[in-house]
């Protein structure tokens, strides 16, 4: 069953989001658990690989590289990011679709994100095209809300990209600041005088 709506998100994605538009949302979450499962437990075999790859260049012993707890740690970690991130991420998202005009409520707009993020949870772990499956999430949170938030293409696009620009923006700010404060900006600071 999710293997066919996985397939279809992907190669349909018009016809899937409005054929979900009324499925409730516990639905959606629990292909969110199960695909961010696989998503967790495909990215940690690909970084037990690569560190074990490295260690054995490294002369360090795979063993002392990879312990029980980090891998432990890591697969926690990875797994409730993406579900808390899909979860907090609909709801900001939602204060933006809702601003712009929004109004069949968050369960659609969460449902949207989890389904959007269809390439990220199947492909998220390949290394070497987080962009492409970046590029496709982005344009199914835009399918999505035209579908399932019966927003126009514009509204969508700017709900979509809004969120991404404050955050950015935020981001900047935070970096700026830091550099401000380590005085990265003042040229006598690289200057010796001795």
């Amino acid at each position: 069953m999710y293997f066919q709506k996985v397939k279809n998100f992907i190669t349909k994605p018009v016809e899937s989001f409005r054929n979900e538009a009324n499925v409730p949302l516990n639905e959606a979450f629990k292909y969110l658990l199960i695909l961010g499962l696989f998503n967790t437990v495909m990215g940690i075999i690909v970084y037990v690989i690569s560190i074990y790859l490295v260690s054995l260049q490294m002369f360090v012993g795979a063993s002392q590289a990879l312990t029980i707890i980090s891998i432990g740690y890591l697969f926690f970690q990875s797994y409730v990011g993406i579900v808390s991130g899909a979860v907090l991420g609909g709801a900001f998202l939602h204060l933006f679709a809702w601003l712009l005009g929004a109004r069949q409520g968050i369960k659609q707009t969460l449902k949207s994100v989890i389904y959007a993020n269809t390439p990220s949870y199947v492909l998220g772990w390949v290394p070497g095209i987080i962009f492409i499956t970046f590029i496709w999430t982005f344009v199914l949170n835009i399918v999505g809300l035209m579908n399932l938030q019966k927003m126009s293409t514009g509204r969508a696009i700017l709900a979509v990209i809004l969120p991404i620009l404050i955050a950015l923006i935020i981001i900047i700010m935070i970096i700026g600041s830091v550099l401000f404060a380590l005085d990265v900006f003042n040229p006598t600071t690289f200057i010796s005088t001795g």
